[in-house]
């Protein structure tokens, strides 16, 4: 029995036929791939500022103690204030003691706190330093700025005249004990600093000293002055009534 050699032909153009379709529609069918999402933007926060109690916005407080800038030379500043003192004064810059560290200020304005008769200041905080030295027995203050400006902060009648007390008896015991502390050691009396002066009543007539075994001390209420000078940070005392002086060794009172 023989074959038809058309349906031999027609299958297998029937399979190719079939097998181009398979292809063609998977050719077609697009690959789904996920949609980028973009990130939502964010804003940075916003600085909250400095608010005063009346609401207002303010870089910085006045006349606080925060430190008035890293490039300040305070050394600097208090050696003017030292020679501004000793000036007024009219007494040698050696005598002039800095008590302890400089307070470092924010001034309302520039007067500094301060402010002269008759002067015109500007209303700006003005970083500085408010500095405290003593002289000869008295205490005085300067107020400065960052940029080297510096104002001795009393009036004129505050400023005892020639650096000598406003006592007259206490100003020349204190003139004698200077001499005779330096002679004592063989110091130039500008080195001799007076840290202090004070009237005092001492409880007998050793003057509130360590008596000599030999003395006669009479328990009696006796007025007079401790003067205390200071030479390379040692102190030294001397006690007086209304016309003695002693240096005191070994002060009791």
């Amino acid at each position: 029995m023989s074959r038809c050699p058309g349906h031999a032909v027609t299958a297998t153009a029937v399979c190719l036929c079939l097998a181009l379709m398979a292809a063609c529609t998977a050719a077609e069918t697009p690959t789904l791939l996920p949609t980028p999402v973009a990130p939502t933007p964010t804003s940075a926060p916003e600085p909250t500022p400095f608010v005063t109690e009346e609401g207002g916005a303010q870089a910085l407080p006045a006349d606080n103690a925060t430190p008035a800038g890293p490039n300040a030379d305070v050394d600097a500043i208090v050696s003017q204030a030292v020679v501004l003192v000793a000036n007024r004064l009219n007494i040698p810059e050696a005598r002039v003691i800095p008590q302890g560290d400089p307070l470092a200020v924010n001034w309302a304005d520039t007067s500094l706190g301060c402010p002269q008769p008759g002067g015109t200041y500007n209303d700006q905080i003005t970083p500085g330093y408010r500095i405290e030295l003593a002289a000869d027995g008295g205490v005085y203050y300067v107020h400065a700025d960052t940029q080297g400006t510096v104002v001795l902060c009393l009036d004129e009648d505050d400023l005892p005249e020639a650096g000598a007390a406003n006592d007259p008896i206490v100003a020349g015991f204190i003139t004698q004990a200077r001499s005779q502390l330096a002679a004592d050691l063989d110091r130039d009396p500008d080195d001799i600093i007076l840290l202090s002066s004070e009237s005092v009543e001492w409880t007998s007539s050793a003057l509130g000293c360590e008596p000599p075994p030999e003395a006669d001390v009479i328990d009696v209420a006796t007025a007079g002055y401790r003067i205390v000078f200071v030479v390379d940070d040692v102190r030294y005392n001397f006690h007086t009534d209304s016309q003695r002086m002693i240096r005191c060794t070994t002060p009791l009172e």
